[in-house]
């Protein structure tokens, strides 16, 4: 980066930043900043790029501004509280139910987000050792 001026910058989503990182990997090695940054794309986006448009567009049509639109669209969130957090408590709660409504949908394909505790996701012979393993420490 020494030496380069920035000519214009922009937000992108995470999965726009996976796709540039993607192409610039064709042409060599990722520097560290580089392969940190395609790492956690690669771990945390959610959705296709074509879906990511698609609704960033349908978000701006609901008078969101496009750099919210997209932090919106790679944090998926869940309550009306957490949109309006995101846009600066610059919309009103109508709009803030009805982006909530249309990402519902994409909510629950979240990866790292688990609504099961550490128990339940245990198999049952996990579960039926833990129980064992607790009465023999009992004893």
């Amino acid at each position: 980066m020494i030496g380069k001026e920035i000519v214009s910058s922009r937000r992108l989503t995470l999965t726009e930043v996976y796709e540039l990182l993607e192409e610039r990997k064709k042409r060599g090695p990722l520097g560290y900043e580089q392969q940190t940054s395609y790492d956690y794309c690669e771990r945390f986006k959610t959705l296709d790029k074509e879906t990511c448009i698609k609704l960033v567009n349908e978000l701006v049509n609901l008078g969101i501004e496009e750099d919210h639109a997209k932090v919106l669209v790679d944090v998926l969130p869940k309550y009306e509280v957490q949109v309006k957090v995101i846009c600066n408590n610059s919309i009103d709660d109508a709009t803030a139910e009805k982006v909530v409504d249309l990402l519902k949908p994409y909510v629950s394909d979240r990866p790292g987000k688990s609504s099961k505790t550490k128990e339940e996701g245990k198999s049952t012979e996990e579960k039926e050792g833990n129980k064992e393993e607790g009465s023999k420490n009992k004893k």
